[in-house]
């Protein structure tokens, strides 16, 4: 019936047409139709993703943008003794042989075990473990070791007579390994101060372990934290030295000897210097660090060296975190880090600013690294300034034949410059008064009131058992009771 139908009345020439409008379709089939709304969602989807790119671009430029910051101009002098120092560390034979040959001196041995390329240094105030004089190196190997030197002694010496300024550091890439030579060098001067003590040299002595610490005096200038410490190490091996041969020095060499340290004191780099120039440094390379455009990607390196591969999770992670985050809020942290721990100086750290919140995290992880550093710096101090006293009296001791009745007699006597000071010991605006004097069954006792700030009587430092694992211990802490004594917990 249907083709009957259809032979009867025909489909119009129109009739496909008039059922693709009545469909509401044009003359395409459905198939372009999907096709065309693709390519259409597909060209929005890219717009989309290139204005998204274009705007994280966008973000990353604004984020990374250099800081504005100003800059300490640093003028190095001509010529600079840095120079020489460094010239005369890579020119040193057997720099171990060496330190074990200065390490003789049972004194020069316990301040070889100071630590400081650790996270927190250690300050050790025990006695040496030996005692006895009995020297365990032979005549001849010191004297090896000082011929093979040779040059390098004498380069070392140039650089004293100059003046001396750490060239700025610029990256975390910067060397360091000079800091290490410096140590070598002091330990060399020991050497030949030990040289020239047994030959009966006295002079010679004195001056070679003044020399270390002329040394640890002059390598602190400009230099951040790690040099500071390095500096500290070579003055307590100088002292050291100088405590080994006091009782063989004149009374004209322990007054000099007593004046030439208060006159180095004085001109030694203060932590705050240090704090600002590890400010200075710091910024410095993490402007350096950041100027990469991958810098995101790779702050793992430096924790872990610049050798080490991240994983691609690794990289992603470190870039989400760091993302809201600007170069200059970075910079912001970490000055924020280093200016609070220069408005920290009092021992044991308040329990009001032990527990307070602080804004940046950083400076819950900076806190205690730059609190045991200025703990070094005050027991740097107190140990300088009870060396040059107690050659003081000694030599008072020999010019009148008894002891003197207090340190101000010193000072009136032209035996000091000045009063010595306790750097533990201040007063309610932060000021440092001066060491304490008394005489204990006839003999002068000379000391610092320690950490906690507490005058004990010349009662020798110790620690509590809390801190440590059974008994006392000689580990110099934040917390530590007794005081830093002369002939006892310093110099022994």
């Amino acid at each position: 019936m249907t083709l009957e139908c259809l032979r009867a009345e025909p489909i119009p020439a129109d009739g496909r047409q008039r059922v693709l409008e009545a469909l509401r379709l044009d003359d395409v089939s459905a198939l372009q139709r999907v096709r065309g709304r693709l390519r259409r969602a597909a060209v929005r989807l890219a717009t989309t993703l290139l204005l998204s790119v274009l705007g994280l671009s966008g973000w990353i430029v604004r984020q990374d943008r250099a800081p504005k910051l100003h800059m300490r101009p640093v003028v190095l002098p001509s010529p600079n003794a840095y120079t020489y120092f460094r010239d005369s560390a890579r020119l040193m034979q057997v720099p171990d042989a060496v330190m074990k040959v200065a390490c003789d001196w049972p004194r020069v041995e316990a301040a070889n075990r100071y630590r400081i390329f650790g996270l927190v240094p250690r300050v050790i105030v025990e006695p040496p473990t030996t005692p006895d004089r009995v020297s365990r190196i032979a005549p001849s190997e010191r004297k090896a070791l000082l011929l093979a030197n040779a040059e390098a002694l004498r380069l070392l010496r140039t650089g004293l007579r100059h003046e001396y300024r750490e060239p700025p550091v610029l990256s975390f890439d910067a060397p360091s390994d000079h800091y290490r030579g410096y140590l070598h060098l002091a330990y060399l001067l020991v050497a030949e101060a030990q040289d020239r003590a047994r030959r009966g040299d006295m002079e010679g002595a004195l001056e070679s372990s003044l020399d270390a610490i002329r040394l640890g005096t002059l390598v602190a200038r400009g230099a951040p934290m790690v040099g500071w410490h390095v500096a500290a190490k070579c003055r307590a091996i100088g002292r050291a030295a100088l405590w080994e041969i006091m009782d063989s020095l004149s009374r004209d060499q322990m007054l000099r000897a007593a004046k030439e340290l208060q006159t180095l004191h004085a001109s030694e780099t203060s932590i705050l210097e240090a704090l600002e120039n590890e400010e200075e440094a710091g910024v410095a390379a993490l402007i350096d660090f950041t100027g990469h455009h991958s810098w995101r990607w790779t702050i793992p390196r430096l924790s872990r060296g610049a050798k080490s591969e991240e994983s691609a999770s690794e990289k992603a992670l470190w870039f989400v975190l760091t993302i809201q985050h600007s170069r200059s809020d970075m910079v912001k942290r970490f000055r924020y880090a280093v200016r609070s721990a220069l408005r920290r100086q009092a021992y044991p750290l308040p329990t009001a600013v032990a527990e307070r919140r602080y804004p940046y995290p950083e400076e819950v992880l900076l806190r205690p690294e730059y609190g045991a550093r200025l703990l070094v710096a005050d027991t740097d101090a107190a140990e300088a300034e009870l060396l040059s006293t107690t050659l003081a009296i000694h030599a008072y001791r020999r010019t009148h034949g008894k002891w003197p009745s207090g340190i101000e007699e010193l000072v009136r006597r032209g035996y000091l410059q000045r009063v010595p000071q306790d750097p533990f010991n201040r007063n309610v605006v932060g000021q440092t008064t001066r060491l304490r004097y008394r005489a204990v069954s006839g003999e002068p006792v000379v000391y610092s009131v320690g950490p906690d700030g507490k005058d004990d009587g010349g009662v020798a430092l110790y620690t509590d058992s809390a801190f440590v694992n059974g008994g006392t211990s000689r580990l110099l802490t934040s917390y530590s009771k007794g005081d830093l004594v002369a002939g006892a917990t310093v110099g022994w």
